[in-house]
């Protein structure tokens, strides 16, 4: 992680990430399905004019944009839940009503800092 993002990462976010194996992706199942939950140390920012365009090509001003030291398991992907603060014991974000969906999630290259990377969310 960088050491300007090291630094602000005050914030605690719960991460969900989708079990593939056990949703909808599968062809299995009646619905999404979530793996252990996991928290990052993170920085965060809601709102902005700035737009992005998801993996799907559709342009959107994210609801929140969130900056966390890569963790071991790795980085978050389309569809995974994040919420503010420690949820941990959530098995199902969809639960939580400020639990927001994974739009993009980027690596942020911290290689010339000699550090570990950073990861961007936005929802």
């Amino acid at each position: 992680m960088s050491r300007p993002t090291r630094n602000a990462a005050k914030a605690t976010f719960t991460i969900w990430p989708v079990d593939k194996s056990a949703s909808d992706y599968s062809g299995y199942g009646g619905g999404t399905s979530f793996g252990q939950p996991y928290t990052v140390k993170a920085c965060f920012n809601q709102g902005g004019s700035k737009q992005y365009s998801d993996t799907q090509g559709v342009l959107f001003t994210p609801a929140t944009t969130i900056w966390y030291e890569l963790p071991s398991q790795g980085i978050a992907k389309l569809g995974d839940y994040i919420a503010h603060g420690n949820h941990s014991s959530q098995p199902d974000p969809t639960e939580l009503p400020f639990a927001e969906s994974v739009r993009v999630a980027q690596l942020q290259d911290c290689s010339l800092l000699n550090d570990i990377d950073d990861v961007m969310v936005l929802t």
